[in-house]
């Protein structure tokens, strides 16, 4: 069974480009200066990768490594912008809100998983809460990345956030 022709192409764009949007909203929710931006980015890029990679038990979440093997080379864009985007975000606010964009995305991402196996939908789901998870333990708070805290206060509320948006239970 070909589980692309479950969703239009304007629909898995949105199934695949949830991840990247809800990782680089993680980044942005508790910068964590250059090298902790540039662990999440490395983290965000390697969660990706990791789906694209291996075969798992879940046919729809190998479709999915499949359309999301274009996100990956996007995350390398991520890296080399990031520098200018975390100097940018120091002198003015960010117009488009990330964490918005990013709820945004995962109720739209919800909804269009709301016509896919129950399995499936649950797969999908989290899978996009762990990449917010991993890329939020990615690198330690704190000034200078000392500290030992390895989620922020803010990073664990948007993740309660996005849990909520995209539908899965605390």
């Amino acid at each position: 069974m070909n589980l692309s022709t479950n969703f239009s192409p304007d629909e898995w764009k949105i199934l695949a480009d949830t991840p990247v949007v809800v990782g680089k909203a993680m980044i942005a929710a508790s910068p964590s200066g250059m090298l902790g931006a540039a662990e999440e980015v490395m983290t965000l890029s390697n969660s990706l990768k990791e789906l694209t990679k291996k075969q798992t038990a879940n046919p729809f979440l190998n479709e999915l490594g499949s359309q999301l093997q274009n996100k990956v080379n996007v995350t390398k864009d991520i890296g080399n912008t990031l520098t200018a985007e975390l100097r940018s975000l120091i002198k003015k606010p960010a117009t488009n809100d990330p964490k918005a964009l990013a709820i945004e995305a995962c109720n739209n991402a919800s909804s269009i998983m709301d016509k896919a196996d129950p399995q499936d939908s649950m797969a999908y789901k989290q899978f996009v809460v762990s990449v917010a998870q991993k890329v939020a333990e990615s690198s330690r708070e704190g000034a200078m990345n000392f500290s030992n805290q390895k989620v922020s206060p803010q990073e664990q509320q948007f993740l309660t956030e996005i849990k909520s948006a995209i539908h899965v239970m605390q």
